[in-house]
């Protein structure tokens, strides 16, 4: 939560570093570059304080304006603060437009291969499942699905996709403020996305009776215990997360009913 709290202290201190160096060259340098490159980072303020809202409507519904009066004189490390700015692109992969076609070629197999494996009302289980995209796609096809999340910060935000933005579009955010790599136009850097592109209700609601849960932890830990309980396990980047792929794999195993799918 200190994190997303901090999200402009964090990037308005890495526009100042960039707006530094800027200052530093001489008229001469700065005739060759275009008007938009010296004029950015006033947008780019304009877009953090925008991104700073979402967050502001995410952690308040689980902490309030006095207990973030506490933390003035706390820092989250820089791993958190990395991982803030990840939940922004996540929000434009999973829950935006812009995020569609990227959605099409990492789900749309695995949705298929579910139609063709697996019974309807089948109990899937979704391990990484980020802002929870994929398992409400899951349970829009027609299954039981859980997802399993170990990132407080994509469950936060995931919470927020999933139980606080209930109209299409109704946010903003701008997720490559910090993106500098491949970058073809200035403009890239602070464009607006528009969240969500669709809500989970929208996409659930032809199953009549829609099954969706979310579980907090460490895959292993919350699972293991709990051995031949699922019909398929479906994982999307998610293997590569493993400190030891084989437990991973051993685990699915396990927690697979006979015949279950992977």
């Amino acid at each position: 939560v200190l994190a997303f709290h901090e999200y402009t202290l964090d990037m308005m201190g890495e526009i100042a570093r960039r707006e530094g160096h800027m200052n530093k060259l001489s008229q001469e340098h700065k005739s060759r570059l275009a008007a938009a490159s010296l004029s950015k980072f006033d947008k780019m303020k304009q877009a953090v304080r925008a991104n700073q809202s979402v967050f502001d409507r995410m952690i308040l519904k689980h902490v309030d304006d006095e207990m973030l009066k506490g933390t003035n004189s706390m820092h989250s490390a820089p791993h958190h603060m990395a991982k803030v700015r990840l939940v922004l692109h996540q929000l434009a992969r999973e829950w935006s437009s812009e995020g569609e076609q990227e959605r099409k070629d990492c789900f749309g197999p695995i949705l298929e291969q579910l139609n063709i494996h697996c019974e309807k009302r089948s109990r899937v289980l979704c391990p990484g499942a980020g802002l929870g995209r994929l398992p409400v796609e899951i349970v829009g096809n027609g299954y039981a699905c859980q997802g399993n999340e170990f990132s407080y910060h994509m469950l936060l935000a995931g919470d927020l996709a999933l139980n606080q933005l209930n109209t299409k579009e109704e946010d903003v955010i701008h997720p490559w403020l910090d993106n500098t790599c491949n970058v073809k136009n200035v403009h890239d850097l602070y464009r607006r996305v528009n969240i969500p592109d669709t809500t989970a209700r929208e996409i659930m609601k032809n199953n009549q009776n829609p099954e969706l849960s979310m579980c907090a932890g460490e895959f292993i830990e919350s699972y293991a215990p709990e051995p031949e309980s699922w019909d398929c396990v479906v994982t999307c980047f998610f293997i590569d997360t493993a400190p030891n792929v084989f437990q991973y794999i051993e685990t699915i195993k396990t927690i697979l009913k006979p015949g279950g799918i992977w």
